[in-house]
C-alpha cells in the first residue's frame, strides 16, 4: 500500500513514534497527532516591523540671501526577520544674490546608510518567499529524533535542522532541499550587509551681462562608495562543504560635471526668441574590488582570516557621446510645443461657467545612452572587450568578453503630447484630458544569436522600434468648501497601448513569456495553452497544431504549441483616486489605486500545484480539486509521484489581475495658531498614517503589485505599514 511508504518517501514522520499514521483509505489512524506543525511563514516574515524616522530642517534669509540646512534619520526593519536599513542624511544649501549682475549658490547633501540585507527575491532557496512556497510544514524548525523528539547539542541548546543526518533513517535526511534551512539562514547561517556613502556637493554662478544674455557655470562632484560584504557559516548551509565562505566587494564612483550655459532671451511683445548654447563636461571613474575566501576559523569574518584567497516654443539639440563609436556618437534632438489659451478669446472672457480652458500640444526627442547587459552598465558597448581571471594552475588566461555591435547608436525617444486643460465654476473643477505616443527608435536591448557566435547567447544592439500611446484622464473637484468643512476629490484614470513598429533582421523575438512580434504588443504573453484535465485518466493536456495546421490536444507537453494570447500584462485602465476632508482641525486623506483588465502569470502559484513529483514540496490547498476517478470534471489533474509536465508553463497559471487597493490613509490633527504659539512654535500637526490597509483582488495569493511584464519573482511581500508622528514647525 501507498501509506506504507509514505515515511519513507517523505523522510520524516511529524507524528512521531507511529510508524504508519495514515491508513489505507488516507486517515490518521486512532492517536496519531502532530508533533510538529512549521508555520515557515510565520517565522520567517517579520509582521510588527518597526520604522522610525525624524527629520529636521532650518531655512531662513532675507532678499538677497536664502539658505536651508537639515538632517534626516531613518530606522527601517523589512518584511523579513534580520532585514533592517538604517539611513543618516544632511544637507544644507545656500542661494545669494552679491549684486544686481552675480548671483552664486551651494549646495551640499550627504548620506550614510547600513542594511542588513538578506535575499528578498528570486528562485533561489535561500530567498524566503521562495522558502516557504516550497518547504512543506511537515519538516521541523529544530532537529527531531527518530521518535520525533527534540535533539540537543552538548550545551543543552536546540539545533537547527537542515535535513542532512544520514545516521538517521527517520527526522535524518530531507529529500527536499537538503543541507538548507531558510530560517536558520537568516538567524545564524548568511549575512549580508551593504553600507553606503553618498556625497553630493555643487556650486553655480549666474553672471548677467544685460537683460537679454547670460552666463550660468556650474560644477558637481559626486562621491559614492558602497561596501558588500557576504559571510556562509562554515558549519551549516551550502558553504559547508568547503569550510564556509566570505565575500567583501568594493565599488568606488567619483563623478565630476562642469555645465557652461549662455543663455539669450529676447521678448518682441507677445513672442519670445530664446537661444541656449551649452556645454557640459562629464567626467566619470569607476572601481571595483572584489575578494572571496573559504575555509575559516570559528568567530572569522574577515578575508585575511581565510585560508584561500503657453507660447510656442521649440528646441535643437545636438550631442555626442563617447559610450558610441566616432561613426554613430552623434544624435540630434528636438522639441516644439505650442498652446492656445481659449479661455482669454472674446467669446469666452467672462464666462460664468468656463475658468480656464487650454489646449496644448509637444513632441521632442531625447537620446538614450545607458546601454546595460545582464542589469550591468556598460560604457563602451562598442568596443570588444576580455576578462581575465580564467587562469589554469599557474598559466594566465582571458576569455572573450560579450559580443559587441561596432554601429550601436544613440536610442532615441519621441514624445508627442496633445491635451487639454480646464477649470470650470471659477476653478471648483479643473483637470486634463491628455493623449500620449511614445516612440522609442532604434531601440537598445539583447538579441538573441544562433550557437555559432562562440558560445555567445546575445548581443546587445539596435534591434528596432516600438510604442507606448494611451490616453490619462485627471479631474480635481472641490465639493465643499467654508469656514470649518472642506471636502476635495482627485480621480485619474488612464490606458496605455503598445506596440512592437520594427524589428531590424528578424521576423520575431522570443523574450521570456513574451513575443516582440512586428504589429503585436511586447507585453501579450506568449505560451502554450492549456486545454484542461482528461476526465477518463487525469492527464493534463494541451492543444497543438497538426500537420494541418488544426488545433488539436496532446498530453505531452514539448508537442505543445505556443501561441500569442489575447491576453496583456497592460490593463485595460489603471489609475487612482483620492479625498480630502478637514472639519475646523481635523484633516484626513485617503487614496485609493486600482488596475483593471491586466493578466499576470502566477509562477509561484505554479510552484504549489507541482503534484506530487518531488517528496515534501510545498502543496497549494487547491490540489483537493484535483481528478481523483474517471469521469470527474476538474482543471486540476491527476497527481503523480513520478516526473511529469503538469506544472509547465501554459495559461493555466495566466490569470487576470484586477485590483482595489487602500493605498494611503492620513488622519491628522493640526494645533491652532493660539496653541502653538503659547508653546514657542509656528505650527504643530499630529498624525496617523496607515499604508496598504486593505486589498480586493481577483486573484488571491500574491501582492497584485508585480512586475510591469506581468510575472512573479517571489519576491518579499509589500507591507501594512502603521505610522504614528508629529511635523513640528519652529
Amino acid at each position: 500500500m501507498a501509506s506504507d511508504k509514505l515515511i519513507g518517501f517523505l523522510g520524516y514522520n511529524p507524528y512521531g513514534s507511529i510508524a504508519k499514521p495514515i491508513d489505507a483509505n488516507g486517515n490518521l489512524v486512532p492517536g496519531a497527532a502532530l508533533l510538529w506543525d512549521t508555520d515557515w511563514e510565520d517565522l520567517i516574515q517579520n509582521k510588527t516591523a518597526a520604522r522610525r524616522e525624524y527629520s529636521l530642517n532650518v531655512d531662513g534669509g532675507n532678499d538677497f540671501t536664502t539658505y536651508n540646512v537639515g538632517a534626516s534619520y531613518l530606522n527601517q526593519e523589512g518584511s523579513v526577520i534580520t532585514s533592517r536599513f538604517e539611513r543618516t542624511t544632511v544637507k544644507a544649501s545656500v542661494n545669494t544674490k552679491a549684486n544686481n549682475w552675480l548671483e552664486l549658490g551651494a549646495n551640499m547633501i550627504a548620506g550614510f546608510s547600513n542594511e542588513n540585507g538578506p535575499t528578498q527575491s528570486g528562485s533561489s532557496y535561500q530567498s524566503p518567499i521562495q522558502w516557504i512556497n516550497s518547504m512543506s510544514n511537515i519538516y521541523p524548525v529544530y532537529k527531531r529524533n527518530v521518535n520525533g523528539g527534540l535533539a540537543y547539542n552538548d550545551l543543552g541548546e536546540l539545533i537547527y535542522d537542515y535535513g542532512q543526518d544520514p545516521s538517521q533513517l527517520v527526522n535524518g535526511t530531507r529529500p527536499l532541499l537538503s543541507n538548507e534551512n531558510a530560517y536558520a539562514a537568516l538567524v545564524e547561517g548568511y549575512k549580508v550587509k551593504n553600507k553606503r556613502t553618498n556625497i553630493n556637493v555643487s556650486g553655480f554662478a549666474k553672471i548677467k551681462f544685460n537683460e537679454d544674455l547670460s552666463l550660468r557655470s556650474s560644477i558637481g562632484y559626486q562621491s559614492y562608495l558602497y561596501d558588500n560584504s557576504q559571510w556562509s557559516s562554515n558549519l551549516y548551509g551550502n558553504a559547508a562543504g568547503v569550510g564556509g565562505r566570505i565575500e567583501k566587494n568594493r565599488d568606488t564612483q567619483i563623478t565630476k560635471n562642469i555645465t557652461n550655459i549662455l543663455n539669450y532671451n529676447k521678448s518682441f511683445g507677445d513672442h519670445t526668441f530664446s537661444v541656449d548654447a551649452i556645454m557640459d563636461l562629464y567626467d566619470y571613474t569607476y572601481e571595483t574590488t572584489g575578494a572571496q575566501g573559504t575555509g575559516f576559523l570559528p568567530g572569522i569574518s574577515v578575508i585575511g582570516g581565510t585560508t584561500m584567497p503657453e507660447s510656442v516654443s521649440g528646441s535643437y539639440r545636438k550631442e555626442a557621446s563617447s559610450r558610441f563609436s566616432r561613426d554613430t556618437r552623434w544624435g540630434d534632438f528636438y522639441s516644439v510645443g505650442a498652446s492656445w489659451i481659449i479661455s482669454k478669446e472674446e467669446f469666452l472672457k467672462g464666462n460664468s461657467v468656463v475658468s480656464d480652458l487650454k489646449l496644448r500640444g509637444s513632441y521632442g526627442e531625447v537620446g538614450n545612452n545607458q546601454v546595460l547587459n545582464a542589469g550591468v552598465q556598460n560604457y563602451f558597448p562598442y568596443l570588444q572587450g576580455y576578462e581575465s581571471g580564467s587562469s589554469q594552475l599557474d598559466e594566465a588566461g582571458i576569455l572573450i568578453g560579450s559580443l559587441v555591435d561596432p554601429n550601436i547608436k544613440w536610442e532615441r525617444t519621441g514624445s508627442l503630447n496633445v491635451g487639454l486643460d480646464f477649470g470650470f465654476f471659477k476653478n471648483r473643477i479643473t483637470g486634463y484630458v491628455n493623449y500620449f505616443d511614445r516612440k522609442s527608435i532604434d531601440l537598445i536591448m539583447g538579441k538573441a544569436i544562433s550557437p555559432s557566435g562562440g558560445g555567445q547567447a546575445s548581443i546587445i544592439t539596435n534591434i528596432g522600434s516600438l510604442k507606448n500611446y494611451g490616453f490619462e484622464v485627471n479631474l480635481n473637484t472641490i465639493n465643499v468648501r467654508n469656514d470649518n468643512f472642506e471636502w476635495s476629490t482627485n480621480i485619474n484614470v488612464g490606458r496605455t497601448y503598445n506596440e512592437v513598429l520594427k524589428l531590424n533582421g528578424s521576423d520575431q523575438l522570443i523574450m521570456g513569456l513574451n513575443v516582440l512580434k512586428v504589429g503585436g504588443s511586447r507585453y501579450d504573453f506568449y505560451l502554450q495553452e492549456y486545454a484542461g484535465v482528461d476526465a477518463a485518466d487525469g492527464a493534463a493536456m494541451w492543444y497543438k497544431n497538426d500537420a494541418n495546421g488544426n488545433k488539436v490536444t496532446t498530453k505531452v507537453y514539448a508537442e505543445a504549441t505556443r501561441y500569442i494570447q489575447d491576453k496583456s500584462a497592460l490593463p485595460d485602465f489603471e489609475g487612482g483616486f483620492s479625498n480630502y476632508f478637514r472639519y475646523k482641525n481635523i484633516d484626513l486623506n485617503v487614496l485609493f489605486n486600482f488596475s483593471v483588465g491586466g493578466y499576470i502569470y502566477d509562477s509561484s502559484y505554479g510552484g504549489l500545484m507541482n503534484s506530487i513529483k518531488t517528496a515534501g514540496y510545498q502543496l497549494s490547498e487547491d490540489i483537493k480539486d484535483r481528478w481523483q476517478n474517471p469521469g470527474d470534471i476538474t482543471d486540476v489533474p491527476k497527481l503523480l509521484a513520478s516526473n511529469n509536465d503538469y506544472n509547465s508553463t501554459s495559461t493555466r497559471f495566466l490569470f487576470k489581475n484586477d485590483y482595489l487597493r487602500l493605498k494611503a490613509l492620513n488622519l491628522g490633527y493640526n494645533f491652532s495658531d493660539k496653541a502653538v504659539g503659547q508653546m514657542g512654535l509656528k505650527g504643530l500637526r499630529i498624525y496617523f498614517q496607515g499604508d496598504n490597509l486593505l486589498t480586493f483582488q481577483s486573484h488571491k495569493g500574491l501582492d497584485p503589485e508585480q512586475s510591469v511584464g506581468g510575472t512573479t519573482f517571489s519576491r518579499s511581500y509589500q507591507q501594512r505599514t502603521y505610522t504614528v508622528g508629529f511635523n513640528v514647525k519652529l
